[in-house]
């Protein structure tokens, strides 16, 4: 499922929103606003209520961005990335997420976090660990 959104001030590309209705097979949903985006893909993520998140550098600045942008929204339900129902997001000093590993964790409660950055590091000796880099070797 892809989930998109017009970003500010750029256009959208040509005959989005009419491909997408003429192709509902394609499982693309578009937004008009990223509030509507992320409480779209949360509450997505309860419904399916996966036991493992996996993402190509997922603690390494991915799910920071993500919570960011949450709180930016001020979504409602984010405690439904993890499993566990929470009132308020866990800070990091007044510098929000960056620099801590534990908040993560701490919002993915009940869920197992799979980065297959850190993976590949650990087993793959490379030069490069982009994903892109990663699939042609």
């Amino acid at each position: 499922m892809s989930f998109v959104r017009k970003l500010e001030r750029q256009p959208l590309a040509q005959d989005l929103e009419r491909y997408i209705k003429q192709n509902p097979s394609e499982n693309i949903k578009y937004f008009p606003t990223e509030k509507a985006m992320l409480e779209a893909f949360i509450a997505k993520l309860g419904i399916i209520d996966p036991d493992m998140i996996i993402a190509h550098n997922l603690c390494g600045g991915l799910f920071e961005v993500l919570l960011a942008r949450v709180r930016q929204n001020q979504v409602q339900h984010w405690s439904r990335i993890g499993r566990f129902k929470r009132q308020q997001m866990p800070r990091v000093g007044n510098t929000g997420f960056a620099g801590s590993q534990w908040v993560p964790r701490q919002v993915s409660c009940g869920r197992l976090l799979v980065d297959t950055f850190l993976t590949a590091k650990e087993l793959v000796r490379e030069t490069k660990y982009d994903l892109g880099h990663l699939c042609k070797a």
